[in-house]
């Protein structure tokens, strides 16, 4: 019970950090002109996630067991921080390549 506490506390700060968060660095990421689709896109995903994820999670856990259900959630977290770190390391040799021949971003 005393581990679960601080778990919280990571949450409860956590989640109302990421949440505007992640509409600000997208709208830095696109042109002007396609800021609404990108918003949209962001949005719809968002909410589908939230539906579509608990049920998929929930029927892993009940017919697989609570270890495959956790192990599952823990190998698409690992999944997709290594795809977040290529692409950011992707993002970061084009921004350097861009800036020494002259070109600026959508900043």
């Amino acid at each position: 019970p005393f581990t679960l506490i601080p778990a919280m506390a990571c949450y409860a700060i956590g989640v109302p950090l990421f949440s505007p968060t992640v509409p600000i660095l997208l709208l830095k990421c696109v042109p002007p002109t396609q800021r609404g689709a990108v918003m949209g896109l962001d949005s719809a995903l968002n909410s589908a996630s939230r539906v579509v994820s608990p049920l998929a999670i929930g029927a892993v856990y009940h017919g697989a067991g609570a270890q495959v259900a956790f192990t599952l959630v823990g190998a698409i977290l690992w999944a997709t921080a290594a795809a977040t770190a290529a692409r950011a390391a992707a993002v970061k040799q084009q921004r350097t390549t861009s800036m020494s021949a002259g070109r600026t971003s959508w900043n």
